[in-house]
């Protein structure tokens, strides 16, 4: 998969897609989720059933880390 997990609480996971992903393998594999959307940070939101997956760009993963939350 090119999505790895760096955060977890409860039904809310913050992923980091791989750096070298091609607009075409994220398009495939947000295909798999619910409802896709795009938030007002640019972090993809994606929903499948009772879980949120928010995938970050792979910069961003050092500040969150940082600031210990969303």
């Amino acid at each position: 998969m090119c999505f790895n997990t760096v955060y977890k609480q409860g039904s809310v996971s913050v992923k980091q897609a791989d750096p070298f992903i091609s607009f075409e393998q994220l398009k495939e594999l947000l295909t798999s989720y619910n409802r896709v959307s795009i938030d007002e940070k640019g972090y993809i939101r994606a929903i499948a059933g009772s879980s949120v997956d928010i995938i970050v760009p792979y910069k961003t993963i050092e500040e969150i880390k940082s600031r210990g939350s969303l």
